[in-house]
C-alpha cells in the first residue's frame, strides 16, 4: 500500500454556510483523492482558509488477474481531528430522465433562495454570488412532487487549465439541489456517494435535478444528477442529509 499526504486549503470562495466549506465541493476534493467515484462522509464542519492534511491510501498496483484493486481511502484532518473520509464506491440508484429545457428554466424561476438567507453566499446555490465566482445552481420545484430542477448555464470562468469544469465543481452541483428536493433549507450534508462519468465545458447549458428518496427521523435521503447540454448524464449522487435537532443546532 502507498500513502500520500499533502496540505490543502479550502479557500473562502468555496463556502457553504458562512465561514465553512460547502459540503459538496469538499466531498469532491476528498473523493477526488480516491477516484472518479467515491463515498465521502463529512464528520465535522470544514474550516476555510486553513491548512488541512489530506491523506490518501491506495493499492500499490492492480492485481495481475485484472481484478479490481482493493478499496482506497482518503482522510481530511485538521490538527489530528478527522473532518471527512472517502472510500472508493459508486452510487446505486437510477436517475430520472433529464427534464426538457423549458421545464428546467421554469423550475429555476421558482428557486426559493432569492431572499436573504444563511446560504446566500454559498458557492453552489448562493443567489448573491457573481457569475463565475459561484456555480449559481438554482434548483426549484417542478410539477412532479419531490423533484427539483435547475437550468445551469455554465459560466466561462468555471473552467480549469484543461478547458473543462473540475470534478469537484460537479460534486458541488450535486449538493444543494438535494437539500431543496428534501424540502428543508437547513440541512447538513452527512454523506455523499457520487460518480463523475462525463465532462462539462464552460459555456455549456446543463441541467441539474434533485429528487427525494425518503426520510428516517432526522436523516433525509436524496438523489441528484447533472446532465450535459445534449441530455447526457455527467454526474450522479445519492446523499444523506441531517436535520437539526429540535430546539438546538444541527447534529
Amino acid at each position: 500500500m502507498t500513502e500520500v499526504v499533502r496540505t490543502i486549503v479550502i479557500g473562502s470562495r468555496f463556502s457553504g454556510p458562512p465561514g465553512l466549506g460547502n459540503g459538496g465541493y469538499v466531498a469532491g476534493v476528498v473523493g477526488g483523492a480516491v477516484g472518479s467515484e467515491a463515498t465521502v462522509t463529512l464528520r465535522a464542519p470544514i474550516p476555510l482558509d486553513t491548512a488541512l492534511e489530506l491523506t490518501a491510501n491506495g493499492a500499490a498496483a492492480r492485481p495481475a488477474d485484472g481484478a479490481a484493486a482493493a478499496a482506497r481511502r482518503a482522510e481530511l484532518r485538521h490538527e489530528g481531528r478527522l473532518l471527512a473520509d472517502a472510500v472508493a464506491d459508486a452510487p446505486d440508484l437510477p436517475p430520472p430522465s433529464a427534464p426538457d429545457r423549458a421545464t428546467a428554466a421554469a423550475a429555476t424561476a421558482r428557486y426559493s433562495g432569492r431572499t436573504p438567507n444563511l446560504y446566500q453566499e454559498c458557492f453552489v446555490c448562493g443567489f448573491t454570488r457573481e457569475p463565475g465566482s459561484g456555480l449559481r445552481v438554482f434548483a426549484g420545484s417542478t410539477d412532479e412532487p419531490g423533484l427539483v430542477a435547475a437550468d445551469w448555464p455554465v459560466h466561462p470562468g468555471l473552467g480549469d487549465a484543461s478547458g473543462t469544469v473540475p470534478d469537484e465543481y460537479l460534486w458541488g452541483a450535486l449538493d444543494c439541489p438535494g437539500a431543496y428536493a428534501a424540502g428543508i433549507a437547513d440541512l447538513r450534508l452527512g454523506r455523499m456517494t457520487a460518480r463523475v462519468s462525463g465532462r462539462v465545458r464552460p459555456g455549456e447549458r446543463c441541467t441539474v435535478v434533485g429528487w427525494r428518496l425518503g426520510r428516517e427521523r432526522r436523516k433525509h435521503f436524496t438523489g441528484t444528477a447533472v446532465y450535459g447540454e445534449a441530455g447526457n448524464l455527467v454526474a450522479l449522487a445519492s446523499s444523506v442529509w441531517i436535520a437539526p435537532r429540535e430546539g438546538g443546532p444541527g447534529g
